[in-house]
């Protein structure tokens, strides 16, 4: 468990840094909106507020341990199991998409 444990530790700290990244260009973005129209509008705010929920995101999955994320999963789950069911689904079919996308054997042909 102890191996598991920590490859999970180590993807959500890496997701942590892309989404990290992402946000950090969305406000980037924002900047550049503003300086466009020499003043705030609706589409700079968006992108100021889903890039500081970026930053919350990414800093939660930064410093998130496997034991804090199960439990956070697990008291999601029995909030709205409704919307875990859904996500459940929607990886689902993510990861039978993928893997029917990959080649069959390694001949190529």
């Amino acid at each position: 468990m102890n191996d598991t444990t920590d490859v999970i530790d180590r993807r959500t700290t890496e997701v942590g840094e892309h989404v990290g990244a992402a946000a950090q260009g969305l406000h980037e973005f924002a900047q550049e909106l503003r300086g466009e129209t020499g003043r705030g509008n609706v589409f700079s705010a968006a992108a100021d507020e889903v890039a500081r929920r970026g930053d919350g995101l990414a800093d939660y999955l930064r410093n998130c341990t496997t034991s804090r994320l199960l439990d956070d999963v697990e008291r999601l789950a029995r909030r709205t199991p409704m919307t875990v069911a859904a996500l459940g689904l929607v990886a689902g079919f993510a990861a039978a998409r993928s893997l029917k996308m990959r080649p069959v054997g390694g001949s190529g042909a």
